[in-house]
């Protein structure tokens, strides 16, 4: 796929989410990501577990308040 095709899927992507909670973790990682050229290195059990945990953030009972969760990290 070219960068444009890529672009466009990932935009159609996040047009189809409606949970904030999952936004603002895709807008915490492209924040991180400073002039467009880094790239986020995942191990395949880290690709598991990212799409496994996007499924999972369907059933509303696996949610966390993202208030809840900077507070844990801080």
């Amino acid at each position: 796929m070219s960068v444009a095709e890529l672009k466009k899927t990932l935009k159609q992507k996040v047009d189809l989410i409606s949970d904030e909670v999952m936004l603002e973790i895709l807008i915490d990682i492209v924040n991180q990501v400073d002039d467009g050229t880094s790239v986020i290195q995942l191990t395949e059990e880290q690709k598991d577990q990212l799409f496994k945990s996007y499924d999972e953030s369907f059933d509303e009972s696996n949610l966390i308040d993202w208030s809840d969760v900077k507070k844990s990290i801080i």
